[in-house]
Protein backbone atom coordinates (compact mmCIF):
# COMPACT_ATOMS: atom_id res chain seq x y z
CA UNK A 1 0.00 0.00 0.00
CA UNK A 2 0.97 3.80 -0.71
CA UNK A 3 -0.01 6.58 1.55
CA UNK A 4 0.68 9.52 0.74
CA UNK A 5 -0.39 13.31 -0.16
CA UNK A 6 -0.55 14.93 -3.43
CA UNK A 7 -0.71 18.95 -4.72
CA UNK A 8 -2.36 19.33 -8.12
CA UNK A 9 -2.34 22.22 -10.24
CA UNK A 10 -5.91 23.27 -10.10
CA UNK A 11 -6.79 21.55 -13.49
CA UNK A 12 -5.54 18.36 -12.16
CA UNK A 13 -7.15 19.02 -9.05
CA UNK A 14 -10.65 19.89 -10.60
CA UNK A 15 -10.78 16.73 -12.93
CA UNK A 16 -10.01 14.64 -9.99
CA UNK A 17 -12.45 16.07 -7.65
CA UNK A 18 -15.42 15.97 -10.13
CA UNK A 19 -14.41 12.36 -10.65
CA UNK A 20 -14.94 11.63 -6.81
CA UNK A 21 -17.79 13.78 -6.43
CA UNK A 22 -19.59 11.43 -9.74
CA UNK A 23 -18.38 8.52 -7.96
CA UNK A 24 -20.21 9.55 -5.00
CA UNK A 25 -23.61 10.86 -6.55
CA UNK A 26 -23.42 7.35 -8.42
CA UNK A 27 -23.56 5.93 -5.32
CA UNK A 28 -26.15 7.74 -3.39
CA UNK A 29 -28.61 7.03 -6.68
CA UNK A 30 -27.37 3.65 -6.34
CA UNK A 31 -28.67 3.38 -2.85
CA UNK A 32 -31.63 5.63 -3.38
CA UNK A 33 -32.98 3.35 -5.68
CA UNK A 34 -32.13 0.16 -3.83
CA UNK A 35 -34.16 1.58 -0.97
CA UNK A 36 -37.25 2.55 -2.77
CA UNK A 37 -37.20 -0.79 -4.68
CA UNK A 38 -36.97 -2.66 -0.57
CA UNK A 39 -39.42 -0.04 0.98
CA UNK A 40 -41.96 0.58 -2.05
CA UNK A 41 -41.40 4.55 -1.37
CA UNK A 42 -39.57 7.42 -1.25
CA UNK A 43 -36.70 6.45 1.31
CA UNK A 44 -35.17 8.85 3.96
CA UNK A 45 -31.74 9.16 4.01
CA UNK A 46 -31.58 7.07 7.52
CA UNK A 47 -33.17 4.24 5.48
CA UNK A 48 -30.39 4.05 3.24
CA UNK A 49 -28.58 0.99 3.40
CA UNK A 50 -24.47 2.81 3.56
CA UNK A 51 -23.66 5.78 5.11
CA UNK A 52 -21.97 8.21 3.33
CA UNK A 53 -18.89 7.48 5.27
CA UNK A 54 -19.76 3.84 4.08
CA UNK A 55 -20.03 4.62 0.14
CA UNK A 56 -17.06 6.40 0.15
CA UNK A 57 -14.85 3.64 1.62
CA UNK A 58 -16.73 1.56 -0.99
CA UNK A 59 -16.21 3.50 -4.05
CA UNK A 60 -13.76 2.26 -6.78
CA UNK A 61 -11.68 5.22 -5.69
CA UNK A 62 -8.52 2.77 -5.85
CA UNK A 63 -6.25 3.34 -8.92
CA UNK A 64 -8.45 6.30 -9.83
CA UNK A 65 -5.42 8.59 -10.15
CA UNK A 66 -3.75 6.00 -12.15
CA UNK A 67 -6.39 5.75 -14.01
CA UNK A 68 -6.75 9.41 -14.39
CA UNK A 69 -2.92 9.36 -15.92
CA UNK A 70 -3.45 6.33 -18.07
CA UNK A 71 -6.68 8.21 -20.06
CA UNK A 72 -6.29 11.91 -19.32
CA UNK A 73 -2.19 12.41 -20.59
CA UNK A 74 -0.19 9.97 -23.30
CA UNK A 75 2.73 8.22 -21.63
CA UNK A 76 5.88 9.43 -22.51
CA UNK A 77 8.52 7.09 -23.55
CA UNK A 78 10.31 5.19 -21.35
CA UNK A 79 7.55 5.57 -18.57
CA UNK A 80 6.71 2.99 -16.40
CA UNK A 81 3.74 1.53 -16.53
CA UNK A 82 1.75 2.15 -12.99
CA UNK A 83 -1.03 -0.46 -12.05
CA UNK A 84 -3.27 -0.12 -9.02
Amino acid sequence: MWLGQITLDPISGAVVAGELDRLEREGFEADWAEARTRLGREPSAGELARTPRRRQLDRPSNGLLVHLSEHVTPPLSGDVALTP
